[in-house]
């Protein structure tokens, strides 16, 4: 279990250091369906480093169970975008 303190109140946006700070593993968010859309996300791109010119550090193995009823493929579709661009 991993546990994420925010404050008084939550940013969900703060999930985007989750994904390069944790160990490997699969995690799931805990959140209410309007801020869990939001956080996994801000997670997907959190993932984005620019590496083309200069060598990237090992990347772990972090996955992320979408909320039930989140389109998860929707947000790989964005982040992906996100990433090309």
């Amino acid at each position: 279990h991993v546990l994420m303190g925010t404050g008084g109140t939550l940013d969900p946006m703060s999930a985007r250091a989750l994904s390069a700070k944790l160990p490997a593993g699969l995690y799931r968010l805990d959140l209410e369906p309007a801020a869990a859309g939001v956080a996994v996300l801000a997670f997907l791109l959190g993932r984005y480093a620019f590496d083309r010119y200069k060598r990237r550090k090992d990347v772990t193995d972090v996955r992320l169970v979408t909320p039930e009823g989140f389109d998860g493929a929707e947000a790989l579709r964005i982040a992906s975008a996100c990433a090309l661009a």
